[in-house]
């Protein structure tokens, strides 16, 4: 197998493997699911402050994680992983001391 870009998509070439002279199969490579939750710059820092404490990029890679696992396309990844940090924030242990 070979993997090619061709117009912006990325593609696997399989070779042929018998003699029947057939062409060689082209399907499109899967990307990533969650390539798309890049978040902005802000939303880390509104995270900052919805999730006070918590280690922000750590609730990140869970977040994507979850976001793998359920197979949901998200519509606003910037909005979701803000509330995910408050409901983080909200289930959390331990508490601050003012």
């Amino acid at each position: 197998m070979t993997f090619e870009t061709r117009n912006g998509d990325e593609l696997i070439r399989a070779k042929k493997q018998n003699a029947t002279g057939k062409a060689p199969v082209v399907l499109p490579r899967q990307a990533d699911t969650v390539s798309f939750l890049r978040l902005s710059l802000d939303t880390y820092e509104r995270a900052k402050h919805v999730a006070a404490g918590h280690d922000i990029y750590f609730l990140y890679e869970q977040w994507k994680a979850a976001c793998r696992r359920s197979g949901e396309h998200i519509r606003n990844p910037d909005k979701a992983f803000l509330a995910y940090c408050a409901a983080a924030a909200g289930r959390s242990t331990f508490r601050r001391v003012s």
